[in-house]
């Protein structure tokens, strides 16, 4: 398993799709959230999004949370201060 470090390098480098990154990790919650329970909720249409967005102005910068799938413990949801943060920091 990658760290998150490793992982935005491969994406910034373009030796791994975002697209690719968002439904490893999507799959991977199916899998198991199923016992752990982790996730209250997930986005994944906006998750999608986001992540072909990502690939199509990729060459524009580089972020230090580029392509990196983030859980977030907010009750406010994807609207909330915290995660647009995270957002902004992985978005260019």
């Amino acid at each position: 398993m990658l760290g998150a470090v490793d992982l935005a390098k491969l994406v910034n480098t373009g030796q791994v799709r975002p697209v690719d990154v968002i439904e490893a990790a999507l799959a991977r919650i199916a899998a198991a959230d199923v016992g752990l329970r982790a996730f209250h909720e997930t986005w994944p249409e906006q998750t999608r999004r986001a992540a072909c967005e990502l690939e199509r102005t990729l060459a524009a910068g580089r972020l230090p949370l580029t392509g990196v799938p983030l859980g977030v413990k907010a009750g406010e949801g994807v609207d909330s201060p915290q995660v647009r943060r995270l957002v902004a920091a992985g978005r260019s």
